[in-house]
């Protein structure tokens, strides 16, 4: 191995290990702020509320559920800086919470399409700024009211608030494909039908318009 290859080997592992490590104190300076009824379960750092500096997203679960399998009881943003960890206020949204990150269910699903460019997948659902504006999105993946499955709503920070940039509906929800230089996904919108029996499947595509801040959807078939 050549003497820079190893240079920048061991300037990455010191980088991974710092990176590492403030996360870790991110994370112990906010568990020592919830409430002893709550600790983490899943976070995840972006761009929530500005474009300019980072802050996280927190999920927690009730202590007494240690034992149980993990649901989402609150969710949290903090601000971060290189010395602060401020609360900026909870998020009440709906989600699912899943034994592993939503790209692994996919695959667990035998759904092998690439969703890499949506963000990063984690329990919840994904995080990421697939409509490049440069505030980072949170796309939660949540029980369906009335059907044994899950859909999808996406929520975004703008004007000092978080809006719902594509609602829920009460259905199941896979994403098939997307385009991150277009800003389009494809759905696979799926309902149970008592009239035939049957569920009625349908594709459609979001789109993200700048003007509305919101995701427009057209249903194909």
């Amino acid at each position: 191995m050549s003497r820079i290859k190893l240079l920048v080997l061991i300037f990455m592992n010191i980088l991974t290990l710092r990176m590492f490590s403030n996360e870790n104190t991110v994370l112990d300076k906010i568990q020592n702020t919830i409430s002893n009824q709550y600790y983490v379960i899943d976070y995840a750092f972006g761009n929530f509320i500005s474009k300019e500096n980072k802050s996280v997203i927190v999920l927690c679960d009730k202590v007494k559920n240690l034992k149980a399998s993990k649901s989402v009881k609150k969710i949290y943003i903090y601000e971060i800086d290189d010395i602060n960890v401020e609360l900026w206020g909870e998020l009440y949204a709906e989600c699912s919470f899943y034994k592993e990150d939503l790209n692994s269910f996919y695959k667990s699903l035998g759904m092998l399409q690439d969703l890499s460019e949506i963000g990063e997948a984690h329990h919840f659902g994904w995080i990421g700024d697939f409509n490049d504006n440069g505030v980072t999105e949170i796309m939660f993946v949540q029980s369906s009211k009335t059907e044994e499955g899950a859909t999808i709503e996406f929520w975004e920070f703008h004007d000092g608030f978080f809006k719902i940039i594509l609602p829920a509906k009460d259905d199941i929800c896979y994403i098939m494909n997307v385009n991150r230089s277009l800003h389009t996904m494809q759905l696979e919108r799926s309902k149970y039908s008592e009239a035939i029996e049957e569920y009625i499947i349908k594709i459609s595509e979001i789109k993200w318009d700048p003007k509305s801040n919101l995701y427009i959807e057209n249903i194909k078939k």
